[in-house]
């Protein structure tokens, strides 16, 4: 687990500003199409993947 960024704590006020900017997709998963939700900060890097079959992404 070395060298992986620490998930940073946000407020709440800050997450909400996050989810506003959450983009919604889907996406095969094992052949099944996936509902997926990402959550992407300033720099466009993905804090949060929730779908089901997204642990195996």
């Amino acid at each position: 687990m070395k060298g992986l960024d620490q998930p940073k704590r946000v407020s709440v006020e800050e997450y909400l500003v996050n989810e506003a900017r959450a983009e919604y997709k889907s996406e095969y998963h094992n052949g099944i199409v996936v509902p997926v939700h990402r959550t992407v900060n300033e720099q466009g890097k993905i804090i949060l993947l929730i779908g089901r079959g997204a642990a195996s992404a």
